[in-house]
């Protein structure tokens, strides 16, 4: 069996290898036809994160509104930064480091580490250039509570809603 294999295998790589299209066999002419086929490369299907890249002040202004849940925030602009609580009340918080180059690390200062209090700005990383902002997310049972988004053009400003819908922008 394996000899008549081995000779079946050679007839076909002498017949692929040596036979013009109008050669003809002991039964008759032997059509060759040949098909060049592509390699297809494999497609490779990613779950899509929102780029933090894009979320600019105006983007967080037309986007993010009060009552908003944690799953729409995440859908929206992805996972946070830093998960903690806010100074004031302890509520929980989301803390984002818009725009911020992919080593960039905030040091929370040495009297809030360990107290999971997320809400301190890094005016040196903003006034520097490190972020582009930052956004605070307060949360009461998963709803956006308020936000403050704080950033740096010449000066320091924030566009802050608070939990009554009030708006402040001082930039």
């Amino acid at each position: 069996m394996r000899v008549f294999l081995a000779l079946i295998t050679s007839l076909v790589l002498l017949v692929g290898c040596n036979v013009s299209a109008d050669t003809t066999f002991k039964d008759g002419p032997v059509k060759i036809e040949t098909k060049v086929v592509q390699k297809e490369e494999p497609v490779q299907v990613t779950e899509s994160e929102p780029s933090k890249e894009i979320i600019d002040d105006q983007f967080i202004i037309d986007n993010i509104k009060l009552g908003m849940t944690q799953d729409e925030i995440v859908e929206l602009i992805g996972e946070p930064d830093a998960v903690g609580v806010d100074i004031m009340e302890g509520n929980p918080m989301w803390r984002y480091d818009i725009g911020a180059d992919e080593n960039y690390i905030f040091e929370e200062p040495e009297e809030l580490k360990g107290s999971g209090v997320v809400d301190t700005i890094d005016e040196a990383g903003l006034k520097k250039g490190l972020i582009d902002s930052q956004l605070f997310i307060s949360w009461q049972e998963e709803k956006i509570q308020n936000f403050a988004n704080h950033v740096y053009k010449s000066t320091f400003g924030e566009y802050r809603v608070f939990k009554d819908g009030t708006v402040k922008k001082t930039y």
